[in-house]
């Protein structure tokens, strides 16, 4: 399948683990023990043999072909009896020789649960015996990975709840369930350890594990989740209102010039200049500095307009009320403006118009309006605060991944790892620092949370990868070496060659950051991990004028 940007499992090379034995285990449907309220209506057995997982055309999936891979394919289906539902779980099994001792469940991205073979191949890859799962949603003929309308609504127009609980979390717990005893079946023996792993969506899940079901993990590397998931989806849509209300939809490439006007005036901050802001929270970005200025935009020379900077401050402020309080996050400054604040040419017209993001769009046509035919670009302010404040009140409970009681993750002993880039357009890495402050607020403090969540941000990287900053290497490896080991990460190791050349970070232990001392920019020699002094001042203020609950949200519309 052909998955978007917002679908990725960061999986990473680990250390294999060798079995007592070379025996080589038979590639054939097993048979699996009785399930907790789950009926097994199907297994099958594929041996896959010098298989390539093909890289895929959005690099955020996979960027390389994975060649030469053998494992014995099972896929389970599986129903809820009173339901009548069917989900498929696909589980990939390494010969013995090459199997690491160890299960991997994947997340998925978007609108799906799971993202099958470009996740698999990587885990397998390494070692893991891995699962991936389509939460009962996947449709014959449809796209239902990254669109939830062929499922959405029941024939009535009525929402499928059921699908809608899969999809928030209980498909996750399924899966470990069965892909654990589909592993255990198949080699004989228990994995000794048990690990989930996935990023925006599937980062959603591993929060959703580690607040409802810690007991089915030993380790969960939860990177960019999707935190507040229906408060998110509104929030991407408001540079969609911003741009109707003022009747202006500029190109992508003259909104995405702001990103560099940022780091024209913040790159420094560090002590460096390198492409890359390491703390954003110290940018005073001023988007009107670009007022006057000519770019080149789509082989055409393009001023820059007080009002087009004016849109650009309202979208880097996040979504306000008509009353003008804040509702929630904004882009931060130095990211591209254009993967939500869309346009294209209307082929009707000639005139450029808004292209909503299509998981925002989907979330307001089929759950908040519960038509799949309604106009998203038509919303206006007002109808926008209405549905955003339906969206909290209908959807949080089930979607907002939010709890900060993790008392039953302390308790099991199961480790969680979280790493955000700082400039991620799509997801605010600012939510995962307000759930982090929420966790210590009922756990006793940062010292105390730090014993069983830890927390990464990554300057310079975008959605779950890539951009100019160093993307985290091997975070699987610093999981294990935590929950196996007893060797909890102080930092994590982090590369990139967007300049051509390689340049190593090790980035910092939230709340602290890099800082430039001397030497060369690419060595982590060069850097220290310092205390910023107004960073938990700064981020408490954020937390409270956000809310750090519904009621308090909904208390400023």
């Amino acid at each position: 399948m052909l998955l978007p940007i917002l679908i990725t499992t960061l999986l990473w090379h680990s250390t294999a683990v060798s079995a007592d034995t070379d025996e080589v285990v038979a590639c054939q449907p097993v048979k699996l023990p009785p399930l907790d309220g789950l009926e097994v209506v199907s297994v099958t057995a594929i041996e896959r043999r010098d298989h390539t997982v093909p890289k895929f055309k959005m690099p955020y999936v996979l960027d390389h072909d994975i060649p030469n891979l053998n494992f014995c394919n099972i896929t389970v289906k599986i129903t809820h009896p009173e339901l009548g539902d069917l989900t498929t779980i696909s589980v990939w099994l390494p010969s013995r020789k090459d199997w690491n001792g160890r299960f991997m469940a994947t997340g998925g991205g978007g609108w799906a649960s799971g993202t099958f073979d470009p996740s698999l191949g990587q885990a397998i890859e390494q070692g893991f015996a891995a699962a991936s799962t389509d939460g009962g949603h996947a449709i014959a003929g449809s796209n239902s990975d990254i669109d939830p309308t062929p499922w959405a609504l029941k024939e009535d127009g009525s929402i499928n709840w059921q699908l809608l609980h899969s999809f928030a979390g209980r498909s996750a717990h399924n899966m470990g369930v069965v892909g654990k005893a589909v592993t255990e079946a198949h080699y004989g023996v228990k994995p000794h350890h048990s690990y989930w792993s996935g990023c925006s969506n599937g980062g959603r899940q591993g929060l959703v594990v580690a607040q409802q079901y810690p007991e089915d993990y030993d380790g969960i590397l939860a990177a960019a989740p999707a935190l507040n998931f229906p408060a998110l989806q509104m929030a991407s849509l408001w540079p969609q209102i911003v741009m109707k209300e003022a009747g202006s939809f500029p190109p992508p490439c003259e909104l995405d010039y702001f990103a560099e006007l940022a780091l024209e005036q913040c790159d420094g901050l560090d002590g460096l200049v390198d492409g890359v802001i390491q703390s954003i929270d110290d940018c005073d970005f001023d988007p009107f500095q670009a007022v006057g200025r000519t770019i080149q935009c789509n082989d055409e020379s393009i001023v820059i307009s007080n009002s087009t900077a004016a849109l650009v401050a309202r979208m880097t402020a996040g979504p306000t009320s008509p009353q003008g309080q804040n509702l929630w996050f904004g882009i931060p400054p130095s990211c591209r403006l254009s993967p939500l604040a869309g346009t294209k040419v209307s082929p009707v017209t000639g005139q450029r118009v808004g292209a909503p993001f299509f998981v925002s769009d989907a979330w307001v046509k089929a759950f908040l309006r519960r038509d799949l035919s309604y106009d998203v670009t038509q919303i206006g302010a007002e109808e926008y605060t209405w549905l955003f404040t339906q969206s909290l009140l209908q959807y949080d409970w089930l979607l907002g991944s939010n709890n900060p009681d993790l008392s039953g993750l302390r308790k099991t002993g199961t480790k969680l790892l979280s790493w955000h880039g700082m400039l991620d357009e799509l997801i605010p890495y600012k939510t995962i620092i307000q759930y982090r402050q929420r966790v210590e607020e009922m756990s006793g403090g940062a010292s105390a949370t730090n014993e069983f969540f830890r927390l990464f941000l990554a300057p310079g990287v975008k959605h779950c990868a890539f951009g100019d900053g160093p993307v985290p290497v091997k975070p699987i490896n610093a999981l294990i070496a935590w929950v196996e080991e007893g060797v909890p990460a102080q930092t994590l190791v982090a590369e990139t060659k967007s300049s051509g050349s390689l340049v190593r970070r090790n980035l910092c232990l939230y709340p602290q950051q890099l800082h430039y001392v001397k030497g060369d920019p690419a060595s982590p020699e060069s850097w220290t991990c310092v205390d910023k002094k107004d960073a938990k001042s700064k981020n408490v203020q954020v937390e409270k004028g956000f809310g750090s609950s519904i009621q308090k949200i909904l208390g400023k519309i």
